[in-house]
């Protein structure tokens, strides 16, 4: 026993003279406030200005890398919609107020020309567009009047308000365009309201990916706004129609392509629709209409160029 007790102490001393210690110590309970007292002395002293101190404010809603590179550029001119567009103020009888904006076809390039072929493609139950439109519906059943060719513009996502509701009509002899546009997102309900109310009479809807997109927009925006949804009307989606016609013979079906390709007709300097939910936004804070007579534009060369695509369907003589 007495060899091992001295065994131990010699471990012990050995450990002692190399630094090693065979107890070991509690360690310091240290508080919160040495912790700050401590970084607050390690921490320098922030340089003095020589002029006064700027405040720099953070906001929720920091503009991101594109929005950044577009505020550099200069500011775009002051634009007034109601001094810009030949367009009035109008009331529907339950939802208040917004802003329709009319368009005589015939005023716009190769207007009056359409005019002239569609009615005439509609009466000819050999032609392709007849052809095409059986798949729906009774061509016999239908005349001009009884169309309606829509498209929509929409703040963003899926359950954000939409701002127009663009539509033509056969109206006095002619295709007319009608656009009902919200000047805030207050007057959507109107917007609706309106379009629907306008359908009431006709037959047939004739859009673009509107079965998939604009037709059920509507009816959520529609629930959204307590609006009664009872449109029940023949569907004509032609980015179907084109895809069933042309799949073979174009790189892509886009309504665009459809135009440049089928229609041979060109945009210049049009306001491309990914940008226009952004140039609405920003119409609302600055009430500065440089960019929505760009939208407006747009959407009316998409509706004119709806119907210009059905007068190109060819016939198979198939009847299908």
């Amino acid at each position: 026993m007495e060899d091992q007790n001295r065994d131990r102490r010699d471990l012990r001393s050995q450990l002692d003279r190399l630094g090693y210690s065979s107890v070991k110590k509690r360690p310091d309970v240290v508080s919160v406030s040495d912790i700050r007292r401590a970084v607050n002395k390690q921490r320098k002293p922030p340089k003095q200005s020589s002029g006064p101190l700027q405040e720099i404010h953070y906001g929720r809603d920091l503009p991101r890398v594109q929005q950044m590179a577009r505020r550099s550029s200069p500011p775009t001119r002051e634009v007034i919609l109601e001094e810009a567009l030949n367009g009035v103020e109008a009331c529907h009888a339950s939802r208040g107020a917004f802003y329709l904006l009319t368009t005589e076809v015939a005023t716009v390039d190769a207007g009056e020309s359409l005019n002239q072929r569609f009615p005439a493609l509609l009466e000819d139950r050999e032609s392709g567009l007849c052809e095409r439109l059986a798949r729906t519906i009774d061509p016999t059943d239908v005349t001009v009047r009884d169309i309606v060719f829509m498209d929509i513009e929409t703040t963003g996502l899926s359950s954000s308000p939409l701002f127009l509701i663009g539509i033509m009509v056969w109206e006095e002899g002619g295709f007319r365009v009608h656009q009902y546009f919200a000047r805030n997102y207050a007057e959507e309900a109107a917007v609706i309201s309106t379009f629907l109310d306008r359908c009431l009479p006709a037959r047939m809807l004739v859009t673009f990916n509107g079965k998939t997109y604009d037709y059920p927009y509507i009816r959520n925006r529609a629930a959204a706004n307590g609006i009664p949804f009872n449109l029940e009307l023949a569907h004509v989606d032609l980015l179907h129609e084109g895809r069933r016609i042309w799949k073979h013979e174009l790189p892509n079906c886009k309504l665009q392509t459809l135009e440049a390709s089928i229609c041979g007709r060109h945009r210049v300097d049009d306001l491309p629709g990914s940008q226009i939910p952004d140039a609405y936004h920003a119409y609302v804070r600055t009430n500065n209409a440089y960019q929505m007579v760009g939208a407006l534009e747009h959407n009316m060369y998409d509706l004119i160029t709806l119907a210009d695509i059905m007068t190109h369907f060819p016939a198979t003589g198939m009847g299908t």
